[in-house]
């Protein structure tokens, strides 16, 4: 009645109302989307710290390298050093429509107790992990063998597979099915296949983190001569290296 009364007093009763309308409508929208809004970002807040505070702080498996095997940090040049084949596992999640929270909430809460599982077991193959938040964010990971991570990624009793069935129900019954995207990479490095150098006071980091960590002598000062890439590289260096033993 107030509204009505209140047009009553222009000359144009009808096209007021509507404006009022309108504007009443148009603040209505603006306070449920900013509502939307800060669910989401609190959401994605909440999610990111959980999943930095159990992830992206790489965490070295002990029970693979006692302390005892393993160098201090300090001065000089250490290299990584692993016996047989291993496997480098890079795995991430990128969110391309941030209202879309109920499709990457559950994945950023379940990748960090699938960590958290592999790190209780001693069994699990997995070396060591590197996560980093961003968007992608993303998590390296050094595996013993192939088998390893296979046979966790497929083991119905691990976190891993009822998540990922939930993940693709989910995507499913999805409005946008765009809103997010997970990727990954393996690589099955050969043994030796590889070449490392961590130089200065670092705390053991990605390989050097998941193997142990050996001073770099003379005759490894080139990366050519720790890693095997090249034969010819190896054999044109040899005078290097015999200069070095010289010195």
């Amino acid at each position: 009645m107030h509204a009505r009364c209140c047009c009553l007093l222009f000359k144009y009763p009808d096209t007021t109302c509507l404006l009022v309308k309108v504007q009443a409508l148009a603040m209505q929208t603006v306070a449920v989307v900013g509502l939307v809004l800060l669910w989401s970002l609190a959401s994605f807040i909440a999610g990111a710290i959980f999943f930095f505070a159990n992830v992206a702080h790489g965490r070295t498996l002990p029970h693979h390298f006692p302390p005892a095997k393993r160098l201090r940090p300090g001065p000089g040049r250490r290299e990584a050093h692993i016996e047989g084949d291993f496997i480098v596992f890079v795995i991430g999640v990128q969110v391309n429509n941030w209202l879309a929270v109920s499709q990457y909430l559950p994945v950023f809460k379940a990748f960090p107790q699938m960590v958290a599982e592999l790190v209780a077991d001693p069994d699990s193959g997995l070396l060591c992990h590197e996560g980093y938040l961003g968007n992608p964010t993303t998590s390296i990971q050094y595996w013993r063998s192939f088998e390893h991570l296979e046979r966790y990624a497929r083991d119905p009793k691990r976190k891993h597979q009822p998540a990922w069935g939930a993940y693709n129900r989910a995507l499913r019954k999805a409005v946008d099915k765009r809103a997010m995207a997970i990727f990954h990479e393996t690589y099955q490095v050969k043994a030796g296949c590889y070449e490392t150098m961590y130089q200065g006071d670092m705390e053991p980091f990605g390989l050097g983190a998941a193997s142990e960590l050996r001073e770099v002598t003379a005759h490894r000062s080139r990366a050519a001569l720790r890693g095997k890439f090249n034969v010819a590289a190896d054999a044109a260096d040899s005078t290097d290296v015999k200069a070095a033993k010289a010195t």
